[in-house]
This record gives C-alpha cells, sequence and structure tokens, in this order.
C-alpha cells in the first residue's frame, strides 16, 4: 500500500519555526512572565481537561488492525488523569487556585483550538482525528523542551519559597513532556505509515488547521510551506510504495 508521510519533517520544521517566532515564549524571558505563565495555564486548562476524551474518542474509531495507532492513543487518553493532575498542579505552583480552573476566561485562540479538536476528534473520521491529536502532541512536547529550561531556572533560583514536593509536582507536566518518549515515538511512527489515505497537499488539512490555531496561542507569526523549504519537495516526490 502507498504512504504518505512526507509531511512529518515539514511538520516538525513549522514547529520549530513558531517557536522560535513566539511572543508568548519571549514574554517569559520577561519581568512580568509569571503572570503570563498563569494566564496561559488558564487558557490551556479547558483543552488539556478535554483532551482525553477526544484522544479515546478517536482510538475507539480505529480499525481493529490498526494496533500500533491503538497503543499510542491509548497511551496518550490518559485513563488515570496522570497528565491532567500535573497539569493542574503546574497552574497551582504558578500561582492559581483550583477555583481559577473552574470556570476559566480563555481568550479566542485557546477556544478555536479547542473547537477544532473536538470537531476532529468527535466527527467519527479516525484519520483527521489521528492526525489532529499527533500535531497536538507534538507541539506539547516541542513547547515543554523550549520552556522547561526557563521554569527550572526560575524555581531553582527562589526554591526557598516553595516546598521541594511543592517543586517537584509542579514542574512534573513539563517535564513528561520535555523528556523524549522513545516508545511513543516508534508507535508514532508506525501508526503514520498506516494511515490509508494520500495526501494531495503538503501538510494535511487537519494538521494546518491546528497547527494555525496553537501558532495563534503561541502568539506566533503564521507560517508557509514554502517559508521552510520542505514545501516543494513534498508537491513534487514522489509518494514510495512499501
Amino acid at each position: 500500500m502507498a504512504r504518505a508521510t512526507l509531511w512529518f519533517p515539514l511538520l516538525l520544521k513549522r514547529l520549530d519555526t513558531g517557536l522560535n517566532q513566539s511572543r508568548l515564549i519571549a514574554g517569559l524571558q520577561e519581568s512580568n512572565w509569571m503572570e503570563q505563565a498563569r494566564q496561559f495555564c488558564l487558557d490551556l486548562w479547558p483543552f488539556i481537561r478535554e483532551l482525553p476524551e477526544n484522544i479515546a474518542k478517536v482510538r475507539d474509531a480505529l480499525p481493529e488492525e490498526m494496533l500500533p495507532a491503538r497503543s499510542l492513543l491509548s497511551q496518550l487518553a490518559d485513563e488515570e488523569s496522570v497528565y491532567r493532575s500535573s497539569f493542574i498542579k503546574q497552574c497551582l505552583l504558578f500561582g492559581l487556585t483550583e477555583r481559577d480552573l473552574e470556570d476559566p476566561s480563555t481568550n479566542s485562540a485557546a477556544n478555536h483550538l479547542r473547537y477544532l479538536m473536538n470537531a476532529f476528534c468527535q466527527s467519527g473520521d479516525y484519520h483527521n482525528g489521528l492526525l489532529a491529536i499527533v500535531t497536538a502532541e507534538l507541539a506539547a512536547a516541542a513547547f515543554a523542551r523550549r520552556v522547561a529550561p526557563l521554569y527550572e531556572e526560575y524555581f531553582s533560583k527562589y526554591s526557598s519559597s516553595y516546598r521541594p514536593e511543592e517543586l517537584e509536582e509542579g514542574l512534573e507536566w513539563l517535564r513528561l513532556h520535555a523528556n523524549p518518549q522513545t516508545r511513543n515515538a516508534f508507535l508514532l511512527h508506525r501508526a503514520m505509515r498506516a494511515l490509508d489515505r494520500i495526501e494531495s497537499e503538503p501538510i494535511p488539512y487537519p494538521i494546518e488547521e491546528v497547527l494555525e490555531a496553537i501558532f495563534s496561542l503561541w502568539r506566533s507569526s503564521s507560517q508557509t510551506t514554502n517559508d521552510t523549504g520542505f514545501g516543494a519537495q513534498a508537491e513534487t516526490t514522489k509518494v514510495v510504495s512499501v
């Protein structure tokens, strides 16, 4: 069967470029960065809260033979709320309260990202749902790797103001996403190879839509495929049969 994963290196390049141009990340290096970090937690929490159910919905729609994809989504579905709990503890470390998270006021970019993820994952189209989830997870990992050193440096400097377990638990979400997950990476590549559509665009539509929403949340300039050098190659390279 023919496969079309030529977009994968382009996606990684786009994420890297988006992070480089992120005004959100630039703001985390300013004196009022903690306030920006708190607001980002509030914006992202509704998306994080809904993500496990969206992942489970796509997993349950997968064909039985897509075992790597099923295994990957089972790993990400957070059925024991490990990721959600660690994200809440991060928000608390930043000075928010659980009441703040009950019904947070979020910005339009965060609302649009939630809308897209719900639309792709709840549509019954496992292909689009899987692509949206992979994009979101890769973006979370890339973001965590970029900002974790900033957070680690700050809380190390002011560690005397926090209990050790408070710091350990509050930084767990970032550390989990920043550390390479070898098994998940292996399953992700196998899952992508099993998708049964040939894409006519350099980047599939769900990935493009979710990327643009993430860039808006990061306050990054929108990127086009031509900005990266991969677009023309993806359009002209023939799909390889395996």
